[in-house]
C-alpha cells in the first residue's frame, strides 16, 4: 500500500506505466484494477492511498457506462502461427476475449471495485 499500488515509494513515479492499462485476462500479471479487485474482496478500499487508483479507473469509464481493454498479456494465434508471424509458442490464445469494443469482464470488476468503494450504487 505504501506505493499506492503503481507508484514508487521513494520517487513517487509511476512504477511500471503497463499497470494502469486494463487487461483481460490478467493471469498471473498486474493492473491497477486486478490489484483494486483483490482488495475490494479483503475489504481494504477505504484506505486514502488507493484513492487515486480509484480515480483512474473512473476516468476510463466510456460515456457509455462501459470499459474497454487497454493491454494483453496474450497473443491471438492466426491459421496455426502468430500474427507476429512467429510460432506459437506460450502466451497464444486461441480464444478471442475481447479485444474490439467494451469488454465486459473489465467492466464488470470496474463496477464492483466502484461500488465497494462507494462510488456508485
Amino acid at each position: 500500500m505504501e506505493h499506492r499500488l503503481f507508484r514508487s515509494h521513494t520517487t513517487g513515479e509511476i512504477v511500471d506505466p503497463d499497470w494502469l492499462k486494463l487487461h483481460y485476462p490478467c493471469y498471473w500479471h498486474y493492473d491497477i484494477l486486478q490489484a483494486l479487485r483483490v482488495l475490494s474482496l479483503a475489504g481494504r478500499l477505504g484506505d486514502s492511498r488507493v484513492e487515486e487508483a480509484l480515480d483512474l479507473i473512473e476516468s476510463k469509464q466510456r460515456p457509455d457506462g462501459l470499459w474497454c481493454a487497454e493491454g494483453y498479456y496474450w497473443r491471438m494465434a492466426s491459421k496455426g502461427r502468430l500474427r507476429s508471424g512467429r510460432a506459437p509458442g506460450s502466451n497464444v490464445e486461441v480464444v478471442d476475449r475481447g479485444r474490439e469494443g467494451p469488454n465486459l469482464m473489465i467492466t464488470l470488476n470496474a463496477v464492483r471495485v466502484l461500488k465497494a468503494a462507494g462510488r456508485t450504487d
